[in-house]
């Protein structure tokens, strides 16, 4: 539907003390691919906010 489009994924992390940052994405592909897709950038979000370059 437009309110839950195919792909759609809300990424999430917070860390105590600091405010939550959430990411909106539309991945593109089949269930497989948006899997992988949010799972990468999860991954590299979290990294992020506890200070590792990827």
């Amino acid at each position: 539907t437009e309110a839950k489009p195919v792909g759609l994924v809300f990424i999430a992390v917070q860390r105590r003390g600091r405010p939550a940052v959430v990411e909106r994405h539309r991945f593109e592909g089949d269930r497989r691919q948006v899997r992988q897709a949010a799972a990468a950038r999860g991954l590299a979000l979290l990294l992020e906010q506890v200070g590792v370059e990827s």
